[in-house]
C-alpha cells in the first residue's frame, strides 16, 4: 500500500474567557491591593455563578442565593479573600467605603464565611493561576493568614460550619478564624443554619442600632 502526503498545516482551537479568575502569586493571591499586578482570567473554564457587588436591593441578592449551586471541591481562602475585596473601594469592585470613612462613620462592615467541608485543594502558584493542587496544610495555613487580614482590616468576621462530615480540625480552624469565639457558630440541620443566621443577623442589628 502506498500513500500519498499533503503539505504539513496547523490547526488552531479557540480558547474563551467565561468570567473565571484564579489567583496570584503569594503574597498577593491574599491581599485587597496592588491591582496593576494583575489577577489570571481563566481560559476555556465553566464558572458556576458570577460575584455580586455590594447592593442594598435584596431581590438581586436572594435571586443571586437562589440561581447558586454547590459543585466540585473545596478552597476557603480564594472565597475569603474576594469577600474581603468587595468591602473595599480600591478596584476591581470600589462600592465600599474607604477605612477613613468606616471609621469616621463608625461603619460596620462584616464578612460570613460558611463552609460545609475542609479544604480539599490549594492553589498551584506560582506558575499556575489554578486551585486544583493537593496541598492541604498551605491551604489550611492561608485560610487562617486571610482570616487574620480581614480582622486586621477592622472587617468583622463571622464564621459557620454546617453538617455532620466535619471533623474537629476543620472546625477549630474556623473557629479560630472568627472574630472571636462569640462569632463562630456550628450548625448540624438546616435549621441550624437559619437560627445561625439569624444571630448574625441579630449581632449586625445591634450593633448598627448602637451607633
Amino acid at each position: 500500500t502506498h500513500y500519498t502526503y499533503g503539505p504539513e498545516y496547523n490547526q488552531c482551537t479557540t480558547k474563551a474567557w467565561s468570567g473565571c479568575v484564579g489567583s496570584r502569586n503569594y503574597p498577593m493571591n491574599l491581599k485587597d491591593e496592588s491591582f496593576a499586578i494583575k489577577v489570571p482570567g481563566i481560559l476555556s473554564s465553566s464558572c458556576p455563578s458570577t460575584i455580586s457587588d455590594l447592593t442594598s436591593v435584596k431581590t438581586d441578592l436572594t435571586n443571586q442565593i437562589n440561581s447558586m449551586f454547590a459543585s466540585g471541591d473545596t478552597y476557603i481562602p480564594a472565597g475569603l479573600t474576594w469577600g474581603k475585596r468587595l468591602l473595599s473601594n480600591v478596584a476591581p469592585y470600589s462600592t465600599a467605603v474607604t477605612n477613613a470613612t468606616a471609621i469616621a462613620e463608625d461603619t460596620k462592615r462584616a464578612i460570613v464565611l460558611m463552609t460545609d467541608g475542609e479544604n480539599q485543594r490549594s492553589a498551584e502558584v506560582p506558575g499556575n493561576a489554578t486551585h486544583w493542587g493537593s496541598d492541604i496544610d498551605q491551604a489550611n495555613d492561608w485560610t487562617t493568614e486571610v482570616c487574620n487580614n480581614i480582622k486586621n482590616d477592622d472587617v468583622i468576621l463571622y464564621t459557620v460550619t454546617f453538617g455532620t462530615a466535619l471533623d474537629a480540625d476543620i472546625k477549630t480552624l474556623v473557629e479560630d478564624c472568627a472574630t472571636s469565639p462569640g462569632h463562630y457558630f456550628h450548625a448540624v440541620t438546616a435549621a441550624d443554619l437559619v437560627e445561625a443566621f439569624a444571630d448574625v443577623s441579630e449581632q449586625l442589628t445591634g450593633l448598627y442600632l448602637s451607633k
